[in-house]
């Protein structure tokens, strides 16, 4: 493997075969041997590879972003998102026996300008993989499981909200902080309509008592997606959820806010509404809805900004158009 003298997806080196090489016998031992690396494409943020080590099982190595790298790009993306996770996996003690198991972790950037960890392979195959081949009755009972284990994750409470390195007393430092972010981005990238981004963190500093209604950090994966959840098929040829992946950038927040949620309520996927069996439906007012709303306008902001560092072009528009189709005027008061 040579180095690309470009970054992949805008913000990942690949590794040469030496450095991975190195690696591998820093987690394994000085003769440790990695007969094959696989590329593993498809994700944005970590570079990726699956070794096969000699005497040993299959494993993932996860790269994460320089700090040059990551701080060129979007307010949310950090050099330390594999630290982060390794912070967080204990708190995802619930459903420990979806998650990979960390083998090896170096924060040092001794080897590498970069952290990097090895975790085990989860079994199964990728839900967003099977999605063509499922039937209606297999889609919903995939959502219906995915509602329970969303459910045990999100029942899981911290002292503060936020990230672990980064802890708020209040819900709303931490929506304010993100926006903030987001109008730093919004400059960055050049997107249009900026004074709509401005005009959203004003109505959310008017309106900070409705976000601090919430008094407790809840526990959230920040990307509970299908493309993030494995699935696998037991010996009597039901499909059951089999891993969950990527956690790096969980947090403590409202539950509401979790991505996950806020798409099922705006956008629900098809086969989706049997995830509310397994999951408490939110209430519904004044307050829970405009929360959801500007969850949902957050989300779709950070895809533009990211879309944006990455130069893909249709992504950003498609989420600016959404935001433009009601979700701001759900936020911001006239």
């Amino acid at each position: 493997m040579n180095r690309s003298p470009d970054l992949i997806e805008g913000r990942q080196w690949r590794l040469t075969r030496d450095e991975i090489t190195a690696i591998g016998q820093r987690a394994f031992g000085a003769t440790a041997r990695i007969s094959d690396i696989y590329e593993v494409f498809g994700g944005t943020i970590n570079s990726t590879y699956l070794l096969a080590v000699t005497d040993a099982p299959l494993c993932v190595l996860r790269v994460a972003p320089s700090v040059t790298v990551a701080s060129a790009g979007p307010s949310w993306l950090t050099a330390n998102s594999l630290r982060r996770e390794h912070a967080l996996t204990p708190f995802f003690a619930p459903i420990a026996t979806l998650l990979p198991r960390t083998l090896a972790a170096d924060f040092s950037r001794q080897l590498l300008d970069r952290d990097w960890m090895i975790q085990s392979v989860v079994p199964g195959t990728a839900w967003t993989a099977m999605e063509s081949r499922l039937s209606p009755a297999e889609r919903t009972d995939l959502w219906r499981q995915f509602g329970n284990i969303t459910a045990l994750v999100h029942a899981v409470l911290g002292d503060d909200f936020g990230v672990p390195e980064r802890p708020f007393r209040r819900w709303s430092d931490v929506v304010n902080d993100d926006l903030a972010g987001m109008l730093r981005d919004w400059q960055r990238f050049d997107l249009p309509d900026r004074a709509r981004i401005v005009a959203l963190a004003e109505e959310v500093g008017r309106r900070r008592a409705v976000l601090d209604q919430i008094k407790m950090p809840h526990l959230i994966h920040s990307d509970l997606d299908p493309r993030h959840v494995f699935v696998d098929r037991g010996a009597d040829g039901a499909l059951r959820i089999s891993g969950l992946i990527d956690h790096e950038y969980g947090r403590f927040a409202d539950p509401a806010s979790e991505g996950l949620l806020t798409l099922l309520t705006h956008k629900p996927p098809e086969g989706s509404a049997s995830f509310w069996e397994q999951y408490q439906r939110p209430s519904t007012n004044d307050a829970t809805r405009w929360r959801s709303s500007l969850y949902r306008a957050i989300a779709l902001g950070w895809m533009a900004t990211d879309s944006a560092h990455r130069g893909d072009e249709r992504a950003t528009e498609e989420a600016l158009t959404e935001l433009e189709s009601g979700v701001f005027d759900a936020v911001i008061e006239r």
